[in-house]
Formats: structure tokens, C-alpha cells, sequence
């Protein structure tokens, strides 16, 4: 995500059409020497754009710390004969296979073994725990709408694994970044569609 500077919020906030007007008024008001006037405006007007350049900062902030996830997990790959290793989720790549962590998801992910309890209270606001259990084939191929019951979404919080064995749940990455259901949410605060609405 980029990060915005404090000159270029600055700039954008000056350069709003209220405030250009609001300059060109005090200018005017000064030549008609209302200064008493002109004065407690610009003042007003200064300490609304400092507060609004503050906001807009400590939120690019928030969302930046928001969208940056990172946390070690077990990764298999098959062709390093098939062992497991850690690594940060700021490595994975659709196709990998991990073990499902207990913390919160870094990336979408299928689950192959196993049951899973997560609090998908970040994505939908259900403050019940979910259960997903492993999938099996039965549908004709992977499609996440079909087999939400298998998926596990990005920013879910894992609660608990089970497994018939005592062998860990294995999960298949389907997506990562801003293509995860967390980072579709963080691109429509980043990126709002425009409104198409009128009178």
C-alpha cells in the first residue's frame, strides 16, 4: 500500500474548491477591511485543516497496519521432498500447502484434513463460531462459492483444528494479498466504487 505523505494530503485538502473560495473571500474581505473578520476565518479555517490533515494520516495509518498481516506457518511443497518447513505468509503463493495455523489466516485457504472453529466475526460480523470441515470432491471441482464450508477466508481467527489422527489440518492456498476476502474489503476502503445516484 502506498503510503501518503503529509505534503501531498496537505495539498489535496488545500486544493478543495470550499477552501480556495474561502481564500479568495478573505482576500476580498481584507481590501474591505473587515481584518477582525478576515483573521478568525483563516484561524478557523487553519485548525479545520490541520485536524482533517491528522485524521486522514493516523487513518492511512490504521489501514496500512490493518492490511499488513504477517505471521510464521508450516508449509509443504511437494517438490522439496515433501517436508515441512516455516516460513513468514508474506512467502506464500496459491498452491502451497500448509498447516492451518491457530492465529489469525494470512490467505484464503481450502481445507484438505480436518475440521476447523473460526470466528469469521472481521468478514461478516457473526459473533458465533464457525465450523468447517475438509473437502471432498463431490461437486465436480473446487469453486469457493459452492464450498464455503471448506473454506477457510483470510483474517479469520482459527479458534481450533481437529483432526481424526493426531496428524495437524492441512490446507491448500487459494488466494493471497488483496485478492483474499480481507484484502477485498481493504481495497473498497482504499478504492470506493463511485456513486452512481441521482435526483
Amino acid at each position: 500500500m502506498p503510503k501518503k505523505s503529509a505534503f501531498s494530503v496537505l495539498l489535496s485538502e488545500v486544493l478543495n474548491p470550499f477552501y480556495i473560495f474561502q481564500c479568495l473571500s478573505v482576500t476580498l474581505w481584507i481590501f474591505e477591511n473587515y481584518i477582525l473578520y478576515s483573521v478568525a476565518i483563516m484561524t478557523i479555517s487553519t485548525f479545520v485543516i490541520g485536524l482533517t490533515l491528522y485524521q486522514t494520516l493516523s487513518q492511512n495509518k490504521r489501514i496500512r497496519e490493518m492490511a499488513r498481516y504477517d505471521c510464521n506457518v508450516k508449509r509443504w511443497r511437494p517438490d522439496s521432498s515433501s517436508t515441512e518447513r516455516e516460513v513468514s505468509s508474506v512467502e506464500l503463493v496459491p498452491g502451497d500447502l500448509i498447516e492451518i495455523p491457530r492465529c489469525i489466516l494470512p490467505c484464503d485457504v481450502v481445507l484438505l484434513t480436518g475440521s476447523v472453529i473460526v470466528n469469521e466475526a472481521m468478514l461478516t460480523g457473526e459473533s458465533v463460531p464457525v465450523i468447517k470441515s475438509y473437502f471432498c470432491d463431490e461437486i465436480g471441482g473446487y469453486r469457493e462459492k459452492e464450498a464455503e464450508k471448506h473454506t477457510l477466508f483470510g483474517g479469520t481467527n482459527v479458534i481450533m483444528t481437529r483432526t481424526s489422527s493426531n496428524e495437524p489440518a492441512i490446507g491448500l492456498v487459494t488466494k493471497t494479498g488483496f485478492l483474499t476476502s480481507k484484502g477485498g474489503l481493504i481495497r473498497g476502503i482504499l478504492y470506493p466504487k463511485p456513486v452512481n445516484f441521482s435526483f
